[in-house]
C-alpha cells in the first residue's frame, strides 16, 4: 500500500495521554507528533508496537483508518491470518464486500466479521481438534424458554408444596409469601394446561415478561463483567457494611446467581450432547479457546473499529489472543459509545487498554486539518476514502458549520467517570473546541446559524411533526431528486421508528428497518398455519390420548378453527388478485346450535339405540336422518373413549381439584360434540349438515375449506420424508394456496398491498427460522417455541433487501453509517434523555460497580451527585451525539410543544440560537407542516394535489395562470384514475357539475369538461345568496352545520354554550381531556390490533384474555402518555398523577368489555331480554356528514302504519311542543348539517346470522342519570348521521339504505365494566331512532330493573288538545302512538332541530335542564342558570 495514499485522507498524532507523559509540555499541533499511517501499522505488524489504539472524533476517518489497518494485515500475513470486527452484522457485511473488492480474491469469505464470530470460529476449531461437539448458538427465543421454565419449575414447587432454596430466595425477592402469583400474575390455577394437543412440560406462558427479561439481561451482563461462580463469595462480600441497599442487593444478586446455575443444567437437560451457548457466554469461552488454541489457529492480527463498545468479556477475548501473540489495532471514541444498555464501558476500557495492555495510543483527525486540535474541525466521512463528499466547512466563513458547533457542544459536554487529568478539549475522542461550544455561548452570527447544515422545528403536535417529516422527505425525493438511500430518520427508539415508518409506507415511501421487532406469533397467519398443523396431527390420535377431558378437548378444537377463521388463510369473496374479506364462524355455529337444538325434539323413535340397524332410519327425511345418524356417531365416539380409559390401569379422580372435571366427559350432543366428530369422526356428515341449514352461504363454504385443508395437511403428513418442522410447514403453506395471491397483491401501494407484503416477509422468516440451526427438531417444539418467543430470534433479524429506501432506525442501529440528510424527530423530554434507571430488578448497575471498581459506589447524598444517573445521561448524550454526526449534507432535529409534551432540555442546551426557554408558548416559532410551502405541504400526495387544486380555484380569479394550472392538473389526476380529482364527485358541487354537462352535451361542446372554477364560483354564489336568505322573514331556506357536543351542550343551555364556545377565545387542555384522548386512541388502536375481536387469546380463560387484553391495552397507553411529573403546574401534576393511577382500571374496564361482550352470557342481567351478538368488525374514530331537514323527517313519520300525511310545516309544530317551544330563528326550511366522529361503530352477527350496528361512546368523566344516558344527544346525532349522510338518499329511500342499528351506548369506563351499565349491563342503552323505513313505533325492550320506558324516556306532558297548527286528526294520531318509541325517536330528533335554531337566534327564552343546572361552571355569568340577572341597580330574580 502506498503511504502517501493513506496519508492524504487522515492524520495521526502521537499526543499526551496523562500527566505522567515525557511531552506533557507539548502542544497538541504540534507537527513533531504527527505520526506516518504506514509507520504506525509497520510498528504493530513487526510487533515492535504490538498493540494500537486509535481514537477520534466523530467522521474523523477511523473506520478508513481500520481497513487499511487490514491491508496491511493481509499483505504481510496472507488473507487467512487476519480478521477485522466491527459493532454489527450488517456492517460487517458491508465493509467486506469493499475490502474484497479492493485486494481481489482471498481465502476466508468474511474478513470483517463480529468480535463474537471470530471468538465462534475459534472455539468451533479447538472443539473440531479435540473431537469435541461443535458450538451452537442459543437465540433470544430460546432463551427466553429455558428461562421461563427454569421459573416456572419453582413455581410448580411451591404449588405442590415442595419449596427448595431457590423458592426461598424468590419469597424473599418478592417479599411476599404467595410469590408464585406475583411471578405468574395468575391467582394459582393452571387453566392453560390444555394448550397444546401434546401438553410440554415446563413451558410457562403465565411467568411474568418483565422478570424473565430482566433476569435474561442479568446473566448477560454477569458473564459480561466476568462475575462467575467463582467470585460469588467475593462479590457477596463486597455488601458487608449493612444498609437497605445492600440487603436487598445480596437477596438480588444471590437469586441471580442460583437462577444462572439452574439455567446451565436446563440447557444441558434440553441439549444433551451438544455444546450450546448463548451469546453472552461465546466471549467468556473464547477466552478459554484462545488459551488452549494451536498457534496455526490464531490470527495473526485483529482489528477492532468502534472498540468503545466492547464488553468487558470482550476486552478479556483480546487480552487472551494478546497474551498468545496476537497483533491488536482497535479504533475507537468513548464518546460514540452506543451500547452502554449492553454493558460496554468505553472510558473504563479505553484506560484498561492503555494500563493491562499497553497499547499504544494515537488520535486521528482529517488530512485537511493543520491547525491544533482546538482549532478547526472537518466532517470526513469514514465511509468516503476520497473525503469528496466532506470538507466544505472550510469554505465557510467561520470555518465551520452550525452543525459542528452542536456536535462540538455535546462532544465537549459529555463528562467521563473515569478520573482524567486531561481538560475536555484535549481527551481522546472530543471533537474541536469552537466558539461557543465550551462554554455554551449563543452566536450572534445569522450567516452560521442559517447555513442549511443544521434545521431545527418546533410543532404543535406530534402529528404535525409526523406529518412534516413525511413531507420534507417526499419533496428531498420528488423536488431535489434525492435518493431515498440518502436519507434516514433517527430515533430514539423503536415505538417512534415504527410509528413514522408505517407513516411513510402508507404513502408509498420504501423504508428500511434495522431490525425487525414484531415477533412471529403475533402474525395471525403464522398462528392460523399451526391451528391448522395441530389440528391435522389430532387426526393421527384418539381423544383417550389427548391428556384431556372431552369437553376440555372440545374447547381446544374449537379455539384452533377459530384462528384459522379469522386469519388471513380463509377469506370470503377473494380473488385471483385480492384477499377478500374475514370469515365469519359465527355463521357456521349457528347452524350447528341449531342442529343442537333439533336433536333435542326428536322423536323417541329416532333416540340412539345401541343396537340398533342404521338401515332404519332409510324411510326419514335427509336432514333428519343425517342428524340421527350424527348422534349415533357421537354416542359411539363418547362410549369410545369411555370404555378406552376404563381398561386403563390408572384413574386419576380430580373432582375434588377440579369440579368441571368429573363432568368433562359427559358431554351432551350439541356444538362442542359436533366440534370433536369434525376432528375424529365423519367431518363430510358434519359439514353437509351445517350445509343443509345455511345453504350456500360463503361462510359455510370457508367453514368446509378449513376441514378439508385439515384432511389434506393430515394426509400429507404421512407422507413427509422428514418430520422437521420446515417440511411440515411447508406441507400446510402449499395446501393454503395463498402465496401467488399475495405476491399480485403485494405489489399494489395500498393497505392490502403492504400487509401482504409484510406477510411474505414473515413467511420468509418462519421458514428461515424453521430450516435454521436453532429451531427445534420437532413440530411441537418448533411451534411451542415460537409461541413462547418475546423477541425475535437472532436468525429472523434477517430483512428482505430494498435497492432504494429511507432507513428508520435508533442511534444504535446507525452506529457506523453515514447518509446525506438524517431527520432526528421526539427529542421530547423524558424520551430523549430517558434517565429512568436501567437493570433496576437484579441491581446490574450496583454489580457492575464492584467489578470495575472493587466496591459499591456511594449514595449520591454522599457524593453530591449520583453517578448511575450521571452515566445514564452521558449515554443519552453520545447517542444524540452519534445521531447528529451521521448527517453528511444536513440534519433536521425536530420536537413538539404542547400541554402535554415538553421539547428536551437538550434542545434547550445545545441549541440556544433556535430554542429559548423563557419563551412564552403563545409566542413559540411553531412550524406548519410544509414548513411556508405554497400549497402547505399538500403536494405531495394525489389527494393533497386535488385539495392544492381546489383552494386555488377558490381563492384565484377565473382564467388566471394559477386557475388555469390547478385545471390541468384536476384534469391529470382524473385521467389517471383520482377520483377526487373529478368535480363531478365534489359535495355542494356535484349537482351543479351534472347541470353543466347537460348543457355541454346539449349544445355538441368540443369540450366536454366542466370547467371546476366556475363550478365552484357559481355554486358558492348561490350558496351564499341561501345563507343570506336564511336569516330573511319569510324565506325558510337555511343551513346550520353544529356537531354532536353541540347539539347536547345547547339543549342543556343554549347561553351557557354560547358564552363558552362563541363569546369566549381558545381554551388550554386539560389534563381529564388529555386522559381522555388517550383513552380514545389506545382503544382505537387496541381494536386496529385486533383485541377486541373473538378469536384474541381464545385459547385463554375469559379471565386471562381480559388480562391481556388490558395489558396490551396499558403497553400502547404507556407510549402515547407523557411522564405526570414534567407537568409543569403542580395542580395538572397531581391530576395527571391521580387520572394515570386509574389507567389500569379503566383499561380493564374497556378489555372485559372486549371479551364478555363475545360470550353467550352478556350483557349480564339482560341476557335473556335481548343479545347483542358477536363482533365482525368495528370502525373506530369514524367520521360522518349528516344533512337533512324537516321534509326527511316527515317521510319517516308518515311512513308509520296508521299515520295519516302529514306536511313538514305541520310535523314542525308537533315537534314544537315535544321541545317546549320553537326558538325565533326556527323555520320550515331549516336544513340541520351534522360532522363528527364516532368513537366506536361496530358489526356483529347475531345468532341467526344477520348484522346489526352498535355505536359506542367513550366517556371518561363521572356518571350522569340514567335519563341522561338514555336519551344522550350525541348518540342521536350519531344514528342520524347513519341515517342521512350527506351526498346520499334523503326522506325514506335513505332509511331503508341505512344499516340496522341495534344499540346505541354510552360507555363509562372510569366507572362501569359495561356500556350503558345500571343493574345490569346494557339496560341503559338507547334504541333506534328508525326502524324498517320509518321512525321506530316498535314497543319497548325490557331491561333488567326497567320494565317499562316510563323511568328512562325524558318526554313531555302531551296536552290533550292539539297545538297551533296542528290539526285535530294528526293530533289525535300521534297521541295514539304513546305506547311505542316513536314519541320518543321524534322528541330526540325534535331537540337536535332546536339546537339547530338556537343557534342562528337573537332572542332565546331559555328553560336549561335541571341536569345541567346541577353542575353549571358558568352560574356566576349565565342568567338561565342562576335563575337571576344581576345589574348595577338591580337583581331581578326568576
Amino acid at each position: 500500500m502506498n503511504g502517501n495514499t493513506t496519508a492524504s485522507r487522515y492524520e495521526l498524532l502521537d499526543l499526551p495521554i496523562d500527566d505522567g507523559s515525557d511531552r506533557a509540555d507539548a502542544g497538541p499541533g504540534d507537527a513533531a507528533f504527527i505520526v506516518a499511517p504506514d509507520d504506525a501499522l509497520h510498528a504493530v505488524i513487526h510487533g515492535e508496537r504490538p498493540v494500537l489504539l486509535v481514537a477520534g472524533p466523530p467522521c474523523s476517518g477511523k473506520t478508513t483508518f481500520a481497513l487499511d489497518a487490514l491491508r496491511h494485515g493481509i499483505d504481510a500475513f496472507g488473507g487467512s491470518n487476519v480478521q477485522m470486527a466491527v459493532s454489527g452484522r450488517q456492517n460487517a457485511d458491508r465493509l467486506a464486500d469493499l475490502i474484497i473488492r479492493r485486494t481481489g480474491p482471498m481465502s476466508q469469505a468474511r474478513p470483517v466479521t463480529t468480535l463474537s464470530a471470530i471468538a465462534f470460529r475459534l472455539i468451533a476449531a479447538v472443539r473440531s481438534r479435540l473431537g469435541l461437539p461443535q458450538p451452537k448458538l442459543l437465540n433470544g427465543a430460546e432463551q427466553d424458554a429455558l428461562l421461563r421454565g427454569v421459573v416456572d419449575a419453582h413455581v410448580g414447587h411451591v404449588r405442590a408444596g415442595e419449596p427448595c432454596e431457590t423458592c426461598a430466595l424468590l419469597r424473599e425477592y418478592f417479599a411476599v409469601d404467595d410469590w408464585t402469583g406475583v411471578m405468574t400474575g395468575d391467582d394459582g390455577s393452571e387453566d392453560d394446561a390444555h394448550d397444546s394437543a401434546e401438553p410440554v412440560a415446563g413451558f410457562a406462558r403465565g411467568v411474568n415478561d418483565e422478570f424473565v427479561m430482566q433476569l435474561r439481561d442479568m446473566l448477560a451482563r454477569m458473564n459480561e463483567l466476568g462475575a462467575s461462580a467463582s467470585n460469588e463469595a467475593a462479590l457477596l462480600g463486597a455488601l458487608s457494611a449493612w444498609s437497605p441497599r445492600t440487603e436487598r442487593l445480596h437477596v438480588q444478586w444471590r437469586l441471580a446467581f442460583a437462577l444462572r446455575r439452574e439455567y446451565a443444567a436446563a440447557i444441558g437437560a434440553s441439549y444433551p450432547d451438544e455444546f450450546r451457548l448463548d451469546s453472552s457466554r461465546l466471549l467468556v469461552e473464547g477466552v478459554h479457546a484462545a488459551r488452549d488454541a494451536q498457534p496455526s489457529e490464531l490470527p495473526a492480527l485483529v482489528v477492532v473499529d468502534d472498540c468503545q463498545d466492547l464488553t468487558l468479556a470482550g476486552f478479556a477475548f483480546l487480552e487472551a489472543l494478546r497474551s498468545r501473540a496476537t497483533r491488536l489495532v482497535l479504533v475507537g471514541n468513548p464518546d460514540e459509545s452506543v451500547q452502554a444498555f449492553r454493558g460496554s464501558y468505553p472510558e473504563y476500557l479505553f484506560a484498561q487498554l492503555r494500563q493491562r495492555l499497553h497499547a499504544t495510543m494515537l488520535r486521528i483527525r482529517p488530512a485537511s486539518i493543520r491547525g491544533a486540535v482546538d482549532g478547526e474541525t472537518g466532517t470526513v466521512d469514514d465511509h468516503d476514502p476520497t473525503g469528496a463528499q466532506h470538507g466544505r466547512a472550510s469554505g465557510h466563513a467561520a470555518g465551520h458549520t452550525y452543525r459542528d458547533l452542536v456536535a462540538s457542544r455535546i462532544s465537549l459536554s459529555i463528562s467521563s467517570p473515569q478520573n482524567e487529568p486531561l481538560p475536555l478539549p484535549s481527551r481522546p475522542g472530543k471533537l474541536p473546541q469552537l466558539p461557543g461550544s465550551l462554554p455554551i455561548l449563543a452566536v450572534k452570527d445569522a450567516t452560521l446559524i442559517a447555513d442549511g447544515s443544521l434545521g431545527a422545528a418546533l410543532y404543535r403536535s406530534a402529528t404535525d411533526e409526523t406529518e412534516d417529516v413525511v413531507w420534507q422527505i417526499k419533496t428531498a425525493h420528488l423536488a431535489d431528486r434525492r435518493d431515498w438511500n440518502d436519507m434516514a430518520v433517527i430515533a430514539h427508539d423503536n415505538a417512534t421508528v415504527r410509528r413514522l415508518g408505517e407513516r411513510l409506507r402508507r404513502d408509498g415511501v420504501p423504508v428500511r428497518y434495522s431490525s425487525v421487532t414484531r415477533p412471529l406469533k403475533d402474525e395471525p397467519f403464522v398462528q392460523g398455519l399451526f391451528a391448522l398443523l395441530e389440528l391435522a396431527r389430532l387426526r393421527d390420535t384418539t381423544p383417550d390420548k389427548l391428556g384431556m377431558s372431552l369437553s376440555a378437548a372440545a374447547v381446544y378444537v374449537r379455539s384452533r378453527v377459530a384462528t384459522i377463521m379469522n386469519c388471513p388463510l380463509i377469506s370470503v369473496g377473494g380473488g385471483n388478485d385480492h384477499e377478500g374479506y374475514p370469515a365469519k364462524l359465527s355463521v357456521a355455529e349457528s347452524a350447528m346450535g341449531a342442529l343442537a337444538a333439533l336433536a333435542g325434539v326428536l322423536p323417541e323413535r329416532d333416540a340412539p339405540q345401541p343396537d340398533r340397524d342404521r338401515n332404519d332410519d332409510a324411510d326419514a327425511g335427509n336432514a333428519e336422518r343425517s342428524l340421527a345418524g350424527l348422534i349415533r356417531d357421537w354416542h359411539d365416539l363418547k362410549d369410545t373413549v369411555r370404555q378406552a380409559r376404563s381398561d386403563s390401569r390408572i384413574n386419576t379422580d380430580d373432582s375434588l381439584m377440579d369440579a368441571d372435571a368429573a363432568a368433562g366427559d359427559d358431554l351432551q350432543f350439541g356444538m362442542e360434540a359436533l366440534y370433536l366428530l369434525l376432528v375424529f369422526a365423519n367431518t363430510d356428515a358434519v359439514t353437509d349438515a351445517v350445509r343443509s341449514v345455511c345453504g350456500k352461504d360463503p361462510h359455510v363454504s370457508a367453514f368446509a375449506r378449513v376441514w378439508s385443508l385439515i384432511g389434506t395437511i393430515s394426509s400429507g403428513l404421512h407422507d413427509l420424508a422428514s418430520q422437521e418442522p420446515q417440511y411440515a410447514l411447508a406441507l400446510a403453506w402449499d395446501s393454503c394456496g395463498v402465496a401467488r395471491r399475495w405476491q399480485r397483491e403485494a405489489l399494489n401501494n395500498t393497505d392490502a398491498g403492504r400487509a401482504a407484503n409484510d406477510r411474505l416477509d414473515a413467511a420468509m422468516r418462519l421458514f428461515d427460522y424453521a430450516s435454521g440451526s436453532a429451531a427445534a427438531r420437532t413440530l411441537t417444539g418448533f411451534i411451542a417455541q415460537v409461541r413462547g418467543m418475546r423477541i425475535e430470534a437472532d436468525s429472523l433479524a434477517k430483512i428482505a433487501p430494498v435497492d432504494q429506501a429511507v432507513t428508520l432506525t435508533t442511534p444504535a442501529g446507525s452506529a457506523g453509517l453515514h447518509w446525506p440528510l438524517v431527520w432526528i424527530p421526539a427529542l421530547q423530554q423524558g424520551v430523549w434523555p430517558n434517565l429512568a434507571a436501567r437493570n433496576t430488578m437484579f441491581g446490574g448497575e450496583d454489580l457492575a460497580d464492584v467489578m470495575l471498581t472493587g466496591a459499591l459506589s456511594r449514595d449520591s447524598r454522599d457524593r453530591g451527585g449520583d453517578p448511575q444517573l450521571a452515566a445514564v445521561l452521558a449515554g443519552e448524550q453520545k447517542s444524540l451525539l452519534v445521531a447528529l454526526t451521521r448527517a453528511v449534507e444536513r440534519a433536521v432535529i425536530s420536537a413538539v410543544a404542547n400541554d402535554d409534551l415538553n421539547p428536551s432540555d437538550f434542545l434547550y442546551a445545545y441549541l440556544p440560537e433556535r430554542f429559548d426557554r423563557t419563551t412564552p408558548q403563545s409566542r413559540l416559532p411553531y412550524v406548519d407542516v410544509g414548513q411556508g410551502d405554497l400549497y402547505s405541504g399538500l403536494d405531495a400526495t394525489a389527494r393533497g394535489l386535488v385539495a392544492a387544486a381546489r383552494v386555488a380555484l377558490a381563492v384565484e380569479p377565473e382564467a388566471s395562470p394559477a386557475s388555469d394550472d390547478a385545471i390541468a392538473a384536476l384534469r391529470l389526476l382524473a385521467d389517471n384514475g383520482v377520483p377526487e380529482a373529478d368535480p363531478g364527485n365534489w359535495p355542494f358541487v356535484a349537482d351543479h357539475v351534472a347541470t353543466i354537462r347537460a348543457h355541454a352535451e346539449t349544445a355538441s361542446s368540443a369540450n366536454t369538461t366542466p370547467n371546476p372554477s366556475r363550478a365552484c364560483a357559481e355554486t358558492a354564489a348561490n350558496h351564499d345568496d341561501a345563507e343570506t336568505a336564511g336569516h330573511e322573514v319569510g324565506t325558510g331556506a337555511m343551513t346550520v352545520t353544529l356537531s354532536p357536543s353541540a347539539v347536547d351542550g345547547i339543549w342543556a343551555c343554549p347561553v351557557c354554550w354560547l358564552m363558552e364556545n362563541r363569546f369566549a377565545g381558545p381554551r388550554a387542555g386539560s389534563t381529564s381531556t388529555s386522559f381522555g384522548s388517550l383513552v380514545h386512541e389506545v382503544a382505537r388502536q387496541a381494536s386496529a390490533n385486533g383485541l377486541d375481536r373473538p378469536g384474541s387469546y381464545a385459547d385463554l380463560p375469559i379471565d386471562a384474555r381480559i388480562e391481556r387484553v388490558r395489558d396490551g391495552m396499558m403497553d400502547l397507553y404507556r407510549a402515547l402518555r407523557a411522564d405526570p411529573a414534567v407537568t409543569a403546574r403542580p395542580e395538572d401534576r397531581y391530576d395527571a398523577a391521580r387520572k394515570d393511577a386509574t389507567a389500569e382500571a379503566v383499561f380493564g374496564r374497556i378489555a372485559d368489555y372486549f371479551v364478555a361482550s363475545n360470550e353467550a352470557a352478556y350483557p349480564v342481567g339482560n341476557a335473556k331480554n335481548f343479545t347483542v351478538g358477536t363482533l365482525e368488525s368495528a370502525e373506530c374514530e369514524r367520521s360522518f356528514t349528516a344533512l337533512f331537514d324537516l321534509g326527511d323527517i316527515a317521510a319517516a313519520y308518515n311512513a308509520l302504519d296508521g299515520v295519516s300525511s302529514v306536511e313538514p310545516s305541520e310535523l314542525a309544530a308537533i315537534m314544537g311542543t315535544l321541545v317546549g317551544g320553537w326558538p325565533e330563528a326556527m323555520r320550515d326550511g331549516l336544513t340541520v348539517r351534522l360532522t363528527g366522529r364516532m368513537d366506536r361503530m361496530e358489526h356483529r352477527a347475531l345468532p341467526d346470522g344477520e348484522e346489526r350496528i352498535r355505536l359506542i361512546d367513550y366517556k371518561t368523566g363521572s356518571v350522569p342519570s340514567t335519563q341522561a344516558v338514555f336519551n344522550d344527544l350525541q348518540l342521536v346525532c350519531y344514528q342520524l348521521g347513519l341515517a342521512f349522510p350527506e351526498g346520499g338518499e334523503r326522506g325514506t329511500a335513505a332509511l331503508h339504505a341505512m344499516p340496522r342499528i341495534a344499540q346505541s351506548c354510552l360507555f363509562h369506563v372510569s366507572a362501569n365494566n359495561a356500556p350503558a351499565q345500571s343493574y345490569g349491563a346494557e339496560s341503559l342503552y338507547q334504541p333506534a331512532l328508525f326502524a324498517e323505513g320509518r321512525l321506530n313505533e316498535t314497543a319497548y325492550t325490557p331491561r333488567y330493573y326497567y320494565k317499562d320506558m316510563a323511568k328512562l324516556a325524558d318526554l313531555p306532558e302531551l296536552p290533550p288538545d292539539p297545538p297551533r297548527g296542528v290539526s285535530g286528526h294528526a293530533w289525535e294520531q300521534f297521541l295514539a302512538l304513546r305506547g311505542t318509541q316513536a314519541v320518543w325517536a321524534l322528541t330526540m330528533i325534535a331537540r337536535v332541530f332546536y339546537a339547530a335554531a338556537a343557534s342562528r337566534s337573537e332572542r332565546l327564552i331559555v328553560h336549561p335542564q335541571a341536569s345541567h343546572v346541577r353542575f353549571c361552571r358558568m352560574k356566576a355569568a349565565c342568567p338561565a342558570c342562576a335563575g337571576r340577572i344581576d345589574t348595577i341597580f338591580e337583581t331581578r330574580q326568576a
